[in-house]
């Protein structure tokens, strides 16, 4: 468990200066981002929630590149640090997913990975709808994937 949590305190502190290094790019309730890794993958949705694996990745890079995109990004990326799991789903050619933060609220981002578009729905209650299934994934695995990419990518 100490492993774990010395991960995830690492992964927190080399976000938040990676985060403090750039220049906020504005945000607020419906603002799109571009995340160039996503669209670079050349996955579509279906392949990016085919598995586990491939639903934390996708739910790490799509958190990763809004909050260094988002005015807020610090704020996006600490709300999110210790609240257990979040869900994913598949919603046509996009993907739907929400962080927890507490208190039944989620961060709710919609992306659409070969276009490389995330639209920001900002904190709210769940939200999830019952037209679609949603794959619950672990925060402790999505940090894990996060401390990989900021190495890899930044």
């Amino acid at each position: 468990m100490k492993k774990i949590t010395r991960k995830i305190v690492a992964a927190a502190l080399l976000i938040s200066l990676l985060l403090g290094c750039l220049q906020p790019a504005g945000a607020e309730y419906m603002e799109k981002y571009r995340s160039y890794y996503l669209k670079q993958l050349g996955m579509n949705s279906a392949e990016l929630t085919k598995d586990y694996p491939n639903m934390v990745f996708a739910a790490a890079l799509i958190l990763m590149e809004a909050s260094m995109a988002a005015e807020d990004g610090v704020e996006m990326f600490n709300s999110v640090l210790y609240h257990g799991g979040g869900y994913i789903a598949k919603y046509g050619s996009h993907l739907d997913v929400f962080y927890p933060v507490g208190n039944g609220r989620y961060l709710n981002l919609f992306a659409h990975p070969t276009s490389g578009e995330i639209t920001d729905y900002s904190f709210g209650g769940d939200r999830r709808s019952d037209e679609k299934t949603y794959y619950w994934f672990s925060m402790d695995d999505l940090w894990g994937d996060i401390a990989v990419l900021a190495s890899k990518l930044y």
